[in-house]
């Protein structure tokens, strides 16, 4: 691999691409979860993360990387609605999360 990759991912997580067009060739690349939790009456837990990919042969054609909270609206339709101290956990991981990907 040719590639430089972030120094905010977690080895594990990465998944390679290999099929499809050579130019494509690549690996995707995610963090440890910054946080998780289960808000107050929910089951699905709130997980934040970094995301990105990196082409093998083509680093100029990288993705830009991404601060990911999975399952933010657990039950509801197109919005967030969390109990405040949710919220702040929320928003705080999405704050580190975003330090991580700038290399902070």
């Amino acid at each position: 691999m040719t590639t430089t990759l972030p120094s905010w991912r977690d080895p594990s997580r990465d998944v390679e691409e290999r099929e499809g067009h050579p130019d494509d060739a690549g690996v995707y690349v995610r963090s440890a979860p910054v946080d998780r939790w289960a808000p107050e009456g929910a089951s699905d837990r709130i997980v934040v993360f970094v995301a990105g990919f990196r082409h093998t042969n083509r680093p100029e054609d990288d993705w830009p990387d991404e601060v990911i909270a999975e399952n933010v609206d657990p039950g509801y339709t197109s919005q967030v609605k969390l109990p405040v101290k949710d919220a702040r956990r929320l928003a705080a991981a999405l704050l580190t999360a975003a330090d991580r990907a700038e290399g902070l």
